[in-house]
This record gives C-alpha cells, sequence and structure tokens, in this order.
C-alpha cells in the first residue's frame, strides 16, 4: 500500500494551506480522502481539509449520500461541505454534470488551495478510448492531466498511476465504508458502456493492455511537448485573445494545428476535436467572409469556444 502514499509526494507543499478534496462518497474519492488525512499526520503537516460534497439530485437516495458523506467526515476529523447542482433539469448527460461540479468546485478554490480529484489508471484508460471513439486531437489523446490550474489556485491527481484494484484492496484493509452508485451501471453513458462492454474483451484478449496505453499517453506527451517547444509561436504573433490571420495562412496545415491548439489552451477553452480542427482551417479560415463566427460547444456551456474573423486576425471568446 506503499504506492498510495508515495502517489501524494510532490503534492503536499507549503505553497498551499488549505486541502480541499472532490468526495462522492465512492470507493475512489473515499480512499483519496481517508489516505490524504493519514499521510499528513504521518508526515506531520498541519494542513487543513475540507472535502467537498456534489449532490447532482439525480439519484433519490441523494440525501442519504450525503449524510454518509458527512458522518465518514466527522469520523476522520476533517471539515464538510456540500453543495447543490445549480439546474432544475431532472436528467443530465455526462458532460453537463461534469461541468456543473466543476463550477462548484471553482466557487471553493483560491491562490492558497490544491483541490484533490480521485481519478485513477482504469479512470485514464476509459478516458483514452471516449475520445478516441468521439473523435480528439492531440491534445485529447494524452488523457487526463495530473495537474492543472483553477482559478488561482490548482487541481491534482495523485492516483492517475494507479488501478482501482489497488484501492479496492486499500479500502478493505481500512475497512472503508463506501457509496455504490446504482448510475455506475447504466450502459446508456458512454463512459460505463466502455467500462463494462469493450475494456473487459480488450483485458481478456490483451491482458497488459493497460501498460500499452499509458505508454502510448506518455509518448503522445512527449510529441505534444515536442511539438509546441519546438515551434516558435512568436512568429504567429499568438496573444491572449487574437491571433494574426495573415501570418497563420502562410503556416502548412499541420503547423497550423499545433498553433491553434496551444492558442486555444492559452485561453483555458476546450480543445477542438481533429474534425473541428479541420474545419476550422480547411472551411472557416481559407473561405469565410470577413466578421463570421466559428463555434464549438454549447452555448453558455464553460469552456465552448467562439472565433471572430476579422481582416486582419482572429479572435476568441467563451461561447456566451
Amino acid at each position: 500500500m506503499n504506492e498510495i502514499y508515495e502517489s501524494f509526494s510532490g503534492y503536499l507543499t507549503e505553497d498551499s494551506k488549505k486541502f480541499l478534496v472532490a468526495f462522492s462518497g465512492g470507493l475512489d474519492s473515499t480512499v483519496l480522502l481517508y489516505a490524504l488525512k493519514q499521510v499528513l499526520i504521518k508526515e506531520n503537516l498541519n494542513k487543513d481539509i475540507l472535502a467537498i460534497h456534489v449532490d447532482h439530485k439525480q439519484n433519490k437516495n441523494s440525501k442519504n449520500w450525503i449524510e454518509h458523506c458527512k458522518k465518514f467526515c466527522e469520523a476522520i476529523e476533517v471539515s464538510f461541505a456540500c453543495s447543490k447542482i445549480k439546474s432544475n433539469k431532472k436528467a443530465l448527460s455526462e458532460n453537463n454534470l461534469r461541468n456543473l461540479r466543476y463550477e462548484i468546485f471553482s466557487e471553493y478554490v483560491d491562490k492558497d488551495s490544491t483541490i484533490f480529484l480521485a481519478h485513477h489508471l482504469d479512470d485514464q484508460i476509459e478516458t483514452f478510448f471516449f475520445r478516441i471513439f468521439r473523435g480528439t486531437g492531440m491534445d485529447g489523446i494524452v488523457g487526463i492531466p495530473e495537474e492543472r490550474a483553477l482559478n488561482e489556485g490548482r487541481i491534482v491527481r495523485p492516483f492517475l498511476s494507479l488501478s482501482k484494484e489497488l484501492l479496492l484492496s486499500y479500502a478493505k484493509k481500512h475497512e472503508l465504508d463506501f457509496i455504490s452508485d446504482p448510475s455506475n451501471k447504466d450502459t446508456s453513458f458512454d463512459r460505463n458502456y466502455i467500462r463494462k462492454n469493450i475494456i473487459p474483451r480488450i483485458k481478456n484478449r490483451w491482458p497488459n493492455y493497460e501498460k500499452k496505453v499509458q505508454s502510448f499517453i506518455d509518448i503522445q506527451k512527449e510529441y505534444l511537448g515536442l511539438a509546441e517547444t519546438s515551434h516558435d509561436f512568436s512568429e504567429a504573433e499568438l496573444s491572449k485573445n487574437t491571433l494574426n490571420l495573415r501570418k497563420l495562412i502562410d503556416e502548412k496545415d499541420s503547423q497550423k494545428k499545433i498553433i491553434l491548439r496551444k492558442w486555444i489552451k492559452l485561453n483555458g477553452l476546450n480543445s477542438p476535436n481533429q474534425k473541428v480542427l479541420d474545419n476550422l482551417i480547411s472551411i472557416f479560415i481559407k473561405s469565410s467572409k470577413n466578421n463570421s463566427y466559428f463555434r464549438w460547444g454549447t452555448k453558455k456551456k464553460k469552456g465552448s469556444v467562439s472565433i471572430k474573423k476579422t481582416k486582419e486576425c482572429l479572435v476568441v471568446s467563451e461561447f456566451n
């Protein structure tokens, strides 16, 4: 079980005065919260922990789950907060729920805090296949990031290299009580379908598939980093919201893609998949009229993109 404790190495810095944990009450976040508390005790580190539970209002047992999480936090002596999803819709998509959760997390995160999420290796593998089937670009294929900014703080995922099987063993060893969400069995959700129907067949045929996929992801991260560092973005006059159109047009299409992905990332917006990126270059940039718009995502959905084409430049903003 040393792997679990060692996974926190590098995240227990003095920069953050407060640790936040996204706490659903399920296996993964229960192990994360409990193990984080134990490692702080072991290392004699004086850090406040706040467990944040999000009530999705999608299950009749949600009130019981809130009470379970509250009691668990009391038992291990960490602070607890609960926020409800701000939506009146009875049924929300996976992506909508995710975006609404992150909106809640952002309300708690400031420059003095780090928020821990319990994504693990199995989640990374599922995300890899999910994005391939959806049609992703280079940014998408490198999977879930171990760390990224959120407001003035940061999100970290210490368990990304650990299997769900290891987390389950840890939970059994320490007799941790956790919630089993029945929606995780609903294969109408894409990720559940991948988890229940696709991955078991892959594992049966190729038992070491996890290591192979993880190795592929790591290689793509290196290529992505190399592509970004090898390109002189100053030539493209890339800035926070604008991109010099005339200089972009002079680039090869392969270089256009690198520049555009970098530009979108710089603005903290959702990366385009390969089809969107191809249309952006071949249709919008090359043939559309000035003062026209190219968009992807859903209006008012966090991270959705709106690009305006003028005579001199492209201007990006969130699609509101």
